[in-house]
């Protein structure tokens, strides 16, 4: 008797479907896999947009770049021979940067999250015995200078 009324039901559907079940299961999947697609572009596209003003940072103290020389603060030994500070690198209070790597440095030494930063705009130092690092430079600073 179920068999009957299964078989019933499969017959309306289908004559619901204009006989082509299988078509109209394809176009459903197409219409679906496609709004999927979009929904997941559109949010890749909105966190691109907000990582990046999430990068854009401000120096709350004085500090040097560092050059780890193809290294991170992270792998190298020593923080000091290991990452020396750059050459015209000095970064004032309140220069903007924007993040491009953050790791964690957990040797001995200087512990702590550091981060690779491109200078937007350095406010002048009032130390005269250093270079400022001009815009566009690249180097690492340890978090606890923001």
């Amino acid at each position: 008797m179920t068999n009957s009324k299964d078989n019933a039901r499969l017959r309306d559907i289908n004559k619901m479907l204009g006989g082509k079940p299988q078509r109209y299961l394809s176009q459903l999947l197409q219409k679906g896999l496609l709004g999927a697609l979009t929904a997941t572009a559109v949010l890749h596209v909105d966190g691109l947009a907000h990582t990046y003003t999430a990068q854009h940072i401000h120096t709350r103290s004085a500090a040097f770049l560092r050059n780890c020389m193809g290294q991170s603060p992270a792998t190298v030994a020593s923080i000091n021979s290991g990452c020396p500070n750059r050459e015209k690198g000095l970064i004032g209070i309140g220069s903007s940067v924007i993040r491009l790597q953050t790791v964690q440095r957990d040797l001995s030494g200087q512990q702590g999250l550091w981060y690779l930063v491109r200078v937007i705009q350095n406010q002048s130092s009032n130390q005269t015995a250093s270079n400022n690092a001009p815009a566009g430079s690249i180097g690492w600073l340890r978090a606890n200078k923001f």
